[in-house]
Protein backbone atom coordinates (compact mmCIF):
# COMPACT_ATOMS: atom_id res chain seq x y z
CA UNK A 1 0.00 0.00 0.00
CA UNK A 2 2.70 2.43 0.90
CA UNK A 3 4.18 1.95 -2.44
CA UNK A 4 1.12 1.97 -4.39
CA UNK A 5 0.77 5.80 -2.43
CA UNK A 6 4.50 6.82 -2.98
CA UNK A 7 3.88 5.94 -6.95
CA UNK A 8 0.26 7.57 -7.17
CA UNK A 9 1.85 11.37 -5.47
CA UNK A 10 5.23 11.17 -8.14
CA UNK A 11 2.81 10.54 -10.90
CA UNK A 12 0.51 13.44 -9.30
CA UNK A 13 3.70 15.81 -9.12
CA UNK A 14 4.93 15.05 -12.60
CA UNK A 15 1.25 15.96 -13.74
CA UNK A 16 1.44 19.11 -11.59
CA UNK A 17 4.69 20.37 -13.15
CA UNK A 18 3.15 19.24 -16.31
CA UNK A 19 0.41 21.30 -16.17
CA UNK A 20 2.12 24.60 -14.67
CA UNK A 21 4.80 25.36 -16.59
CA UNK A 22 3.59 27.72 -19.03
CA UNK A 23 4.03 27.31 -23.07
CA UNK A 24 6.17 29.84 -24.90
CA UNK A 25 4.21 32.44 -26.53
CA UNK A 26 5.05 33.64 -30.01
CA UNK A 27 4.53 37.22 -30.58
CA UNK A 28 5.38 37.31 -33.94
CA UNK A 29 5.03 34.56 -36.95
CA UNK A 30 6.53 34.19 -40.20
CA UNK A 31 3.90 35.44 -43.40
CA UNK A 32 6.26 34.79 -46.26
CA UNK A 33 9.73 35.35 -48.06
CA UNK A 34 10.91 36.00 -51.37
CA UNK A 35 14.27 34.59 -52.70
CA UNK A 36 16.78 37.47 -53.78
CA UNK A 37 19.90 35.12 -54.64
CA UNK A 38 20.63 31.58 -55.05
CA UNK A 39 23.69 30.13 -54.85
CA UNK A 40 25.87 33.09 -55.71
CA UNK A 41 29.61 33.41 -54.86
CA UNK A 42 29.43 37.26 -55.28
CA UNK A 43 29.75 39.16 -52.04
CA UNK A 44 28.49 42.43 -53.34
CA UNK A 45 25.66 40.60 -54.58
CA UNK A 46 24.19 41.29 -50.85
CA UNK A 47 24.29 45.25 -51.47
CA UNK A 48 22.61 45.12 -54.36
CA UNK A 49 19.49 44.62 -52.90
CA UNK A 50 16.92 46.98 -51.08
CA UNK A 51 13.64 46.97 -49.36
CA UNK A 52 11.10 49.45 -47.62
CA UNK A 53 7.79 49.54 -46.15
CA UNK A 54 5.14 50.95 -48.52
CA UNK A 55 1.47 51.24 -48.74
CA UNK A 56 0.10 47.94 -47.15
CA UNK A 57 3.17 46.22 -48.11
CA UNK A 58 6.87 46.74 -49.28
CA UNK A 59 8.98 47.47 -52.04
CA UNK A 60 12.03 45.04 -52.91
CA UNK A 61 14.39 45.75 -55.07
CA UNK A 62 16.79 43.37 -56.70
CA UNK A 63 19.52 43.26 -59.11
CA UNK A 64 20.07 40.77 -62.16
CA UNK A 65 22.11 40.80 -65.16
CA UNK A 66 20.92 43.67 -67.05
CA UNK A 67 19.62 45.76 -64.26
CA UNK A 68 17.34 45.86 -61.25
CA UNK A 69 13.30 44.68 -60.83
CA UNK A 70 11.88 46.79 -58.52
CA UNK A 71 8.97 44.56 -57.15
CA UNK A 72 5.81 45.94 -55.05
CA UNK A 73 4.16 43.13 -53.18
CA UNK A 74 0.99 43.86 -50.71
CA UNK A 75 1.45 42.09 -46.64
CA UNK A 76 0.75 38.46 -48.14
CA UNK A 77 2.99 38.66 -50.19
CA UNK A 78 0.98 38.85 -53.49
CA UNK A 79 2.34 40.71 -56.37
CA UNK A 80 1.12 44.24 -57.04
CA UNK A 81 3.25 46.05 -59.30
CA UNK A 82 6.57 45.08 -61.21
CA UNK A 83 9.52 47.13 -63.15
CA UNK A 84 12.54 46.92 -64.61
CA UNK A 85 15.28 49.34 -64.32
CA UNK A 86 17.80 48.80 -67.20
CA UNK A 87 20.99 48.82 -66.61
CA UNK A 88 20.57 50.56 -63.18
CA UNK A 89 21.53 49.21 -59.70
CA UNK A 90 19.61 50.43 -57.10
CA UNK A 91 21.74 51.02 -53.89
CA UNK A 92 19.22 51.92 -51.15
CA UNK A 93 15.16 52.55 -50.91
CA UNK A 94 13.31 55.22 -48.99
CA UNK A 95 9.55 55.77 -48.73
CA UNK A 96 8.72 59.34 -47.74
CA UNK A 97 4.89 61.26 -47.97
CA UNK A 98 3.37 58.89 -50.19
CA UNK A 99 6.51 58.15 -52.35
CA UNK A 100 9.67 56.16 -53.11
CA UNK A 101 13.25 57.89 -53.44
CA UNK A 102 16.09 55.91 -54.85
CA UNK A 103 19.66 56.23 -55.26
CA UNK A 104 20.84 54.55 -58.64
CA UNK A 105 24.21 54.07 -59.96
CA UNK A 106 24.37 53.37 -63.87
CA UNK A 107 27.31 53.45 -66.47
CA UNK A 108 29.00 56.83 -65.19
CA UNK A 109 31.43 56.83 -62.54
CA UNK A 110 31.41 60.64 -61.30
CA UNK A 111 27.66 60.65 -60.09
CA UNK A 112 24.57 58.75 -59.22
CA UNK A 113 20.72 59.53 -59.87
CA UNK A 114 18.68 60.42 -56.70
CA UNK A 115 15.08 59.42 -58.32
CA UNK A 116 11.25 59.52 -56.84
CA UNK A 117 8.83 57.02 -57.86
CA UNK A 118 5.00 57.19 -57.07
CA UNK A 119 2.79 54.46 -55.82
CA UNK A 120 3.17 52.65 -59.36
CA UNK A 121 6.71 52.64 -59.35
CA UNK A 122 6.35 55.22 -62.06
CA UNK A 123 10.20 57.40 -62.08
CA UNK A 124 8.12 61.28 -61.82
CA UNK A 125 11.45 63.02 -61.16
CA UNK A 126 15.41 62.49 -61.44
CA UNK A 127 18.54 64.90 -60.05
CA UNK A 128 22.10 63.59 -60.86
CA UNK A 129 24.50 63.86 -57.96
CA UNK A 130 27.87 64.24 -58.31
CA UNK A 131 30.83 62.28 -56.55
CA UNK A 132 34.21 62.80 -58.04
CA UNK A 133 35.65 59.19 -59.40
CA UNK A 134 38.61 58.53 -56.83
CA UNK A 135 35.31 58.97 -54.29
CA UNK A 136 33.26 56.98 -55.90
CA UNK A 137 33.65 53.59 -55.23
CA UNK A 138 33.84 54.64 -51.84
CA UNK A 139 30.25 56.50 -52.00
CA UNK A 140 28.81 53.34 -53.67
CA UNK A 141 29.78 51.19 -50.86
CA UNK A 142 28.67 53.31 -48.11
CA UNK A 143 25.19 53.59 -49.94
CA UNK A 144 24.66 50.24 -50.21
CA UNK A 145 25.88 48.47 -46.81
CA UNK A 146 24.54 50.74 -44.00
CA UNK A 147 21.07 49.51 -44.72
CA UNK A 148 22.15 46.68 -42.88
CA UNK A 149 22.90 48.03 -39.98
CA UNK A 150 19.83 49.83 -40.23
CA UNK A 151 21.58 53.50 -41.22
CA UNK A 152 19.49 55.46 -43.77
CA UNK A 153 21.28 56.87 -46.68
CA UNK A 154 18.32 58.45 -47.90
CA UNK A 155 17.76 61.55 -44.83
CA UNK A 156 14.13 63.36 -44.57
CA UNK A 157 14.79 65.40 -41.52
CA UNK A 158 13.41 68.74 -42.17
CA UNK A 159 10.94 67.66 -44.99
CA UNK A 160 14.10 67.98 -47.39
CA UNK A 161 15.66 64.93 -49.25
CA UNK A 162 19.37 64.52 -47.82
CA UNK A 163 22.02 62.66 -49.61
CA UNK A 164 26.10 62.14 -49.02
CA UNK A 165 28.81 62.67 -51.72
CA UNK A 166 32.09 63.47 -51.61
CA UNK A 167 34.43 66.39 -53.17
CA UNK A 168 38.02 66.85 -52.81
CA UNK A 169 39.19 65.47 -49.39
CA UNK A 170 35.67 66.44 -47.82
CA UNK A 171 32.33 65.03 -47.68
CA UNK A 172 29.29 66.66 -48.92
CA UNK A 173 25.41 66.61 -48.50
CA UNK A 174 23.20 67.61 -51.12
CA UNK A 175 19.74 68.66 -50.28
CA UNK A 176 16.65 68.72 -52.19
CA UNK A 177 12.79 69.39 -51.76
CA UNK A 178 9.83 66.56 -52.03
CA UNK A 179 10.30 67.05 -55.91
CA UNK A 180 14.03 66.69 -56.25
CA UNK A 181 14.15 70.84 -57.00
CA UNK A 182 16.28 73.62 -55.53
CA UNK A 183 18.94 72.24 -54.71
CA UNK A 184 21.52 73.07 -51.83
CA UNK A 185 25.51 72.04 -51.48
CA UNK A 186 26.72 71.70 -47.99
CA UNK A 187 30.52 70.78 -47.65
CA UNK A 188 31.41 69.20 -44.48
CA UNK A 189 35.01 69.43 -43.07
CA UNK A 190 36.67 67.97 -40.35
CA UNK A 191 35.20 71.24 -37.70
CA UNK A 192 32.89 70.07 -35.22
CA UNK A 193 30.35 72.46 -36.04
CA UNK A 194 30.36 70.52 -39.30
CA UNK A 195 30.00 67.35 -37.90
CA UNK A 196 26.95 68.44 -35.52
CA UNK A 197 25.50 69.65 -39.09
CA UNK A 198 26.03 66.22 -40.27
CA UNK A 199 24.58 64.91 -37.27
CA UNK A 200 20.96 66.72 -37.47
CA UNK A 201 20.57 64.58 -41.01
CA UNK A 202 22.65 61.58 -39.79
CA UNK A 203 22.09 61.57 -35.83
CA UNK A 204 24.35 57.95 -36.05
CA UNK A 205 27.62 60.87 -36.50
CA UNK A 206 26.43 61.91 -32.97
CA UNK A 207 27.11 58.76 -31.39
CA UNK A 208 30.31 57.90 -33.06
CA UNK A 209 31.52 61.92 -32.39
CA UNK A 210 30.99 61.40 -28.92
CA UNK A 211 32.89 58.09 -28.35
CA UNK A 212 35.99 59.14 -30.39
CA UNK A 213 35.89 62.60 -28.66
CA UNK A 214 36.45 60.86 -25.00
CA UNK A 215 40.58 60.06 -23.90
CA UNK A 216 39.58 56.31 -22.77
CA UNK A 217 37.71 53.71 -24.07
CA UNK A 218 33.86 53.55 -23.57
CA UNK A 219 32.25 51.88 -20.97
CA UNK A 220 29.28 50.85 -23.34
CA UNK A 221 28.83 51.73 -27.14
CA UNK A 222 25.39 53.49 -27.65
CA UNK A 223 23.91 53.85 -30.95
CA UNK A 224 20.82 55.79 -31.89
CA UNK A 225 18.40 53.35 -33.35
CA UNK A 226 14.39 54.41 -33.24
CA UNK A 227 12.22 56.69 -32.04
CA UNK A 228 8.55 56.49 -31.60
CA UNK A 229 6.36 59.33 -30.23
CA UNK A 230 8.76 60.17 -26.98
CA UNK A 231 10.23 57.15 -26.65
CA UNK A 232 14.11 56.37 -27.75
CA UNK A 233 15.66 53.02 -28.32
CA UNK A 234 19.28 53.06 -28.50
CA UNK A 235 21.11 49.96 -28.65
CA UNK A 236 24.79 48.79 -28.60
CA UNK A 237 27.43 47.03 -26.20
CA UNK A 238 28.66 46.81 -22.60
CA UNK A 239 32.77 46.95 -22.54
CA UNK A 240 32.95 47.42 -18.96
CA UNK A 241 34.59 44.34 -18.35
CA UNK A 242 37.11 44.98 -21.09
CA UNK A 243 38.84 47.98 -20.21
CA UNK A 244 42.21 46.40 -20.12
CA UNK A 245 41.95 45.33 -23.55
CA UNK A 246 41.64 49.10 -24.13
CA UNK A 247 44.86 50.18 -21.97
CA UNK A 248 47.23 48.48 -24.46
CA UNK A 249 48.58 44.65 -24.83
CA UNK A 250 52.13 44.16 -23.60
CA UNK A 251 52.22 40.50 -23.94
CA UNK A 252 50.32 39.42 -27.34
CA UNK A 253 50.12 35.78 -26.56
CA UNK A 254 48.22 37.03 -23.07
CA UNK A 255 45.68 38.98 -24.03
CA UNK A 256 43.55 40.90 -21.06
CA UNK A 257 40.07 39.25 -20.23
CA UNK A 258 36.86 40.79 -22.20
CA UNK A 259 33.80 40.33 -21.82
CA UNK A 260 31.56 41.83 -23.79
CA UNK A 261 27.68 41.99 -23.68
CA UNK A 262 25.01 43.73 -25.59
CA UNK A 263 23.19 46.63 -24.31
CA UNK A 264 19.94 48.22 -24.95
CA UNK A 265 18.27 51.61 -23.37
CA UNK A 266 14.59 53.02 -23.73
CA UNK A 267 14.14 56.92 -22.68
CA UNK A 268 10.74 58.56 -22.97
CA UNK A 269 11.39 62.60 -23.11
CA UNK A 270 14.80 61.76 -22.06
CA UNK A 271 14.06 59.93 -18.79
CA UNK A 272 15.00 56.01 -18.90
CA UNK A 273 12.71 53.61 -18.59
CA UNK A 274 15.21 51.05 -18.43
CA UNK A 275 18.88 50.38 -19.56
CA UNK A 276 19.85 46.68 -19.63
CA UNK A 277 22.62 44.51 -20.46
CA UNK A 278 21.59 41.11 -21.92
CA UNK A 279 24.88 37.95 -21.62
CA UNK A 280 23.45 35.46 -24.42
CA UNK A 281 24.29 38.71 -27.23
CA UNK A 282 27.52 40.15 -27.53
CA UNK A 283 25.52 43.02 -29.48
CA UNK A 284 21.79 44.43 -30.50
CA UNK A 285 21.49 46.28 -33.70
CA UNK A 286 19.24 47.98 -35.80
CA UNK A 287 16.55 48.02 -32.78
CA UNK A 288 13.22 49.07 -33.87
CA UNK A 289 9.85 49.93 -32.61
CA UNK A 290 7.28 47.34 -33.78
CA UNK A 291 3.66 47.89 -32.42
CA UNK A 292 3.95 47.24 -28.59
CA UNK A 293 7.59 45.67 -29.00
CA UNK A 294 11.51 46.51 -29.73
CA UNK A 295 12.61 44.03 -31.94
CA UNK A 296 16.56 43.93 -33.02
CA UNK A 297 19.20 42.00 -34.67
CA UNK A 298 21.08 39.61 -31.78
CA UNK A 299 24.92 39.12 -32.56
CA UNK A 300 24.96 36.00 -30.95
CA UNK A 301 28.56 34.62 -31.97
CA UNK A 302 31.39 35.63 -33.96
CA UNK A 303 33.22 32.44 -33.32
CA UNK A 304 36.23 31.78 -31.67
CA UNK A 305 38.18 35.09 -31.18
CA UNK A 306 35.41 35.67 -28.59
CA UNK A 307 36.31 32.47 -26.83
CA UNK A 308 40.26 34.41 -26.93
CA UNK A 309 38.88 37.91 -25.19
CA UNK A 310 36.99 36.07 -22.37
CA UNK A 311 39.77 33.60 -21.24
CA UNK A 312 42.65 35.96 -22.26
CA UNK A 313 44.70 33.94 -24.11
CA UNK A 314 45.62 34.49 -27.44
CA UNK A 315 46.64 31.02 -29.06
CA UNK A 316 47.41 30.96 -32.32
CA UNK A 317 45.61 34.12 -34.08
CA UNK A 318 45.86 32.10 -37.77
CA UNK A 319 43.43 29.06 -36.43
CA UNK A 320 41.03 31.45 -35.68
CA UNK A 321 37.15 30.35 -37.10
CA UNK A 322 34.78 33.27 -37.16
CA UNK A 323 31.40 31.70 -37.77
CA UNK A 324 28.92 34.86 -37.23
CA UNK A 325 25.71 33.82 -35.99
CA UNK A 326 22.85 36.20 -35.35
CA UNK A 327 18.89 35.82 -33.91
CA UNK A 328 15.70 38.12 -34.38
CA UNK A 329 15.14 39.33 -30.86
CA UNK A 330 11.88 40.75 -29.66
CA UNK A 331 11.33 42.73 -26.66
CA UNK A 332 8.60 44.38 -24.82
CA UNK A 333 8.73 48.20 -23.20
CA UNK A 334 9.79 46.95 -19.77
CA UNK A 335 13.12 45.51 -21.51
CA UNK A 336 12.60 41.94 -21.17
CA UNK A 337 12.90 39.23 -24.11
CA UNK A 338 10.05 37.62 -25.37
CA UNK A 339 10.87 35.80 -27.76
CA UNK A 340 13.65 35.06 -30.45
CA UNK A 341 13.97 33.73 -33.92
CA UNK A 342 16.70 32.02 -35.74
CA UNK A 343 19.33 29.22 -36.01
CA UNK A 344 22.83 28.81 -36.16
CA UNK A 345 22.40 28.38 -39.91
CA UNK A 346 20.72 32.04 -40.60
CA UNK A 347 22.05 35.47 -40.93
CA UNK A 348 19.91 38.13 -40.19
CA UNK A 349 19.73 42.17 -40.73
CA UNK A 350 18.27 45.00 -41.84
CA UNK A 351 14.81 45.01 -39.90
CA UNK A 352 12.31 47.28 -41.86
CA UNK A 353 8.86 48.08 -39.73
CA UNK A 354 4.95 47.73 -41.35
CA UNK A 355 2.45 48.29 -40.08
CA UNK A 356 1.71 44.68 -39.41
CA UNK A 357 5.01 43.85 -38.37
CA UNK A 358 8.52 43.85 -40.01
CA UNK A 359 10.73 42.47 -42.78
CA UNK A 360 14.36 41.27 -42.50
CA UNK A 361 17.02 40.07 -44.84
CA UNK A 362 18.18 36.35 -44.27
CA UNK A 363 21.97 35.15 -45.17
CA UNK A 364 22.57 31.01 -45.76
CA UNK A 365 26.10 30.45 -45.90
CA UNK A 366 27.51 26.95 -46.77
CA UNK A 367 31.06 27.55 -45.34
CA UNK A 368 32.55 29.22 -42.42
CA UNK A 369 32.97 32.92 -43.09
CA UNK A 370 37.19 32.72 -42.63
CA UNK A 371 37.50 30.81 -45.10
CA UNK A 372 35.94 32.90 -47.69
CA UNK A 373 38.44 35.54 -46.06
CA UNK A 374 41.17 33.76 -46.40
CA UNK A 375 40.26 31.53 -49.65
CA UNK A 376 41.22 28.27 -47.75
CA UNK A 377 38.22 26.65 -49.27
CA UNK A 378 37.71 23.18 -49.58
CA UNK A 379 34.44 22.89 -51.18
CA UNK A 380 32.86 25.94 -53.63
CA UNK A 381 31.53 28.69 -51.10
CA UNK A 382 28.07 30.40 -51.82
CA UNK A 383 25.33 31.98 -50.08
CA UNK A 384 21.57 32.70 -50.48
CA UNK A 385 19.64 35.72 -49.43
CA UNK A 386 15.93 35.69 -48.89
CA UNK A 387 13.66 39.04 -48.12
CA UNK A 388 11.42 37.73 -45.43
CA UNK A 389 8.10 39.22 -43.52
CA UNK A 390 6.76 38.86 -40.28
CA UNK A 391 3.52 39.56 -38.46
CA UNK A 392 2.39 40.68 -35.32
CA UNK A 393 -0.37 37.93 -34.06
CA UNK A 394 -2.59 40.49 -32.84
CA UNK A 395 -4.71 39.81 -29.19
CA UNK A 396 -8.45 38.37 -29.68
CA UNK A 397 -10.39 39.60 -26.05
CA UNK A 398 -13.20 37.63 -24.95
CA UNK A 399 -16.04 39.35 -23.40
CA UNK A 400 -19.09 36.75 -21.76
CA UNK A 401 -22.33 38.12 -20.34
CA UNK A 402 -24.86 35.88 -19.25
CA UNK A 403 -24.45 32.26 -19.27
CA UNK A 404 -22.91 30.71 -22.61
CA UNK A 405 -18.93 30.21 -23.75
CA UNK A 406 -17.52 31.03 -26.62
CA UNK A 407 -14.52 28.80 -28.97
CA UNK A 408 -11.89 31.48 -30.57
CA UNK A 409 -8.12 31.63 -31.24
CA UNK A 410 -6.71 34.11 -28.54
CA UNK A 411 -4.05 35.78 -31.50
CA UNK A 412 -4.09 36.06 -35.08
CA UNK A 413 -2.58 37.85 -38.10
CA UNK A 414 -3.92 41.47 -39.36
CA UNK A 415 -6.00 40.25 -42.83
CA UNK A 416 -6.47 36.80 -41.91
CA UNK A 417 -10.14 35.07 -41.76
CA UNK A 418 -10.77 34.01 -37.90
CA UNK A 419 -14.07 31.68 -37.59
CA UNK A 420 -15.65 31.21 -34.20
CA UNK A 421 -18.22 29.12 -32.18
CA UNK A 422 -20.57 30.25 -29.37
CA UNK A 423 -22.51 27.65 -27.52
CA UNK A 424 -25.25 29.14 -24.91
CA UNK A 425 -25.74 27.46 -21.58
CA UNK A 426 -29.47 25.46 -20.38
CA UNK A 427 -32.10 27.89 -20.24
CA UNK A 428 -30.27 30.52 -21.86
CA UNK A 429 -29.88 31.90 -26.14
CA UNK A 430 -27.36 34.14 -28.05
CA UNK A 431 -28.55 37.23 -27.65
CA UNK A 432 -26.03 39.13 -29.96
CA UNK A 433 -22.53 39.70 -30.93
CA UNK A 434 -20.14 42.52 -30.68
CA UNK A 435 -16.76 42.71 -32.01
CA UNK A 436 -14.70 46.51 -31.67
CA UNK A 437 -11.03 47.13 -32.48
CA UNK A 438 -8.26 49.01 -30.09
CA UNK A 439 -9.46 52.14 -31.10
CA UNK A 440 -13.21 51.05 -30.36
CA UNK A 441 -14.32 50.58 -34.09
CA UNK A 442 -16.88 48.10 -34.96
CA UNK A 443 -15.20 45.35 -36.94
CA UNK A 444 -17.92 43.91 -39.20
CA UNK A 445 -19.27 40.13 -38.63
CA UNK A 446 -19.60 37.77 -41.95
CA UNK A 447 -21.79 35.22 -40.05
CA UNK A 448 -19.52 33.08 -37.73
CA UNK A 449 -16.53 35.59 -38.77
CA UNK A 450 -14.55 38.44 -38.74
CA UNK A 451 -10.81 39.82 -40.94
CA UNK A 452 -8.77 40.70 -37.78
CA UNK A 453 -8.00 44.12 -38.32
CA UNK A 454 -4.03 45.86 -37.86
CA UNK A 455 -4.95 46.01 -34.06
CA UNK A 456 -6.05 44.08 -31.01
CA UNK A 457 -9.73 43.12 -31.05
CA UNK A 458 -12.45 42.67 -28.15
CA UNK A 459 -15.17 40.12 -29.13
CA UNK A 460 -18.37 40.81 -26.62
CA UNK A 461 -20.88 37.85 -26.39
CA UNK A 462 -24.22 38.05 -24.44
CA UNK A 463 -26.64 35.17 -23.45
CA UNK A 464 -30.17 36.10 -22.86
CA UNK A 465 -32.49 33.78 -20.39
CA UNK A 466 -34.53 31.65 -22.63
CA UNK A 467 -38.14 32.89 -21.25
CA UNK A 468 -37.35 36.09 -19.58
CA UNK A 469 -41.04 36.03 -18.83
CA UNK A 470 -40.65 32.98 -16.22
CA UNK A 471 -37.80 34.44 -14.87
CA UNK A 472 -39.31 37.44 -13.58
CA UNK A 473 -42.37 35.15 -12.54
CA UNK A 474 -39.58 32.84 -10.38
CA UNK A 475 -38.24 35.97 -9.03
CA UNK A 476 -41.55 37.81 -7.66
CA UNK A 477 -42.46 33.99 -6.36
CA UNK A 478 -39.09 33.86 -4.33
CA UNK A 479 -39.79 37.49 -2.87
CA UNK A 480 -43.62 36.53 -1.65
CA UNK A 481 -42.57 33.38 -0.52
CA UNK A 482 -39.49 35.18 1.67
CA UNK A 483 -42.31 37.48 3.27
CA UNK A 484 -44.27 34.69 4.18
CA UNK A 485 -41.29 32.97 6.09
CA UNK A 486 -40.98 36.12 7.42
CA UNK A 487 -44.49 37.24 8.69
CA UNK A 488 -44.55 33.58 10.83
CA UNK A 489 -41.31 33.99 12.05
CA UNK A 490 -42.40 37.51 13.80
CA UNK A 491 -46.07 35.95 14.66
CA UNK A 492 -44.70 33.02 16.35
CA UNK A 493 -42.00 34.68 17.74
CA UNK A 494 -44.45 37.31 19.42
CA UNK A 495 -47.00 34.05 20.58
CA UNK A 496 -43.99 32.41 22.23
CA UNK A 497 -43.40 35.64 24.18
CA UNK A 498 -47.06 36.05 25.38
CA UNK A 499 -46.89 32.41 26.37
CA UNK A 500 -44.11 33.35 28.72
Amino acid sequence: MKKMKKIFLTMLLILLSITTVKAKEDFFEKSWNKELVNKSNDVERVGLTSKISFGEGYVVSNFESEGTKLSYYNNKGETIKEIELNKQIVATLKEYDGAIYAVTFGETDDSYQLIKLNSNLEIIASESVYVESKNFSIITIVSCFVKYAGIDFISTVDGRITVLSAQGNDAALHHFDKDLKNHELKIITGEEKDLRYTAKYYPIVTDFFNIVENDKAPDKIRIFSDKKDNLQIYNGADLTKCEALFEGIEDENNLPTCYINSSLKLTENNDVLFDKTYDDYLVLIDAKFIGNYIVAIGIRNVGDIIDILQKGDAGKIEEIAINIQSDIVILNKSGEIVQTIGNKNNLYAGITPSNNGFMVYKGEVNVPILDIITGNLEEEAYFNLYAEAYDILREINTKVIGKGDISITNKSKSGEKVTYSVTPKKGYNLSHIKITDADGNTVEINENSFIMPSSDVTIEVTFNPTNPETKDIAIIGTIITMLIVLGLTIHNYKKVNFLR
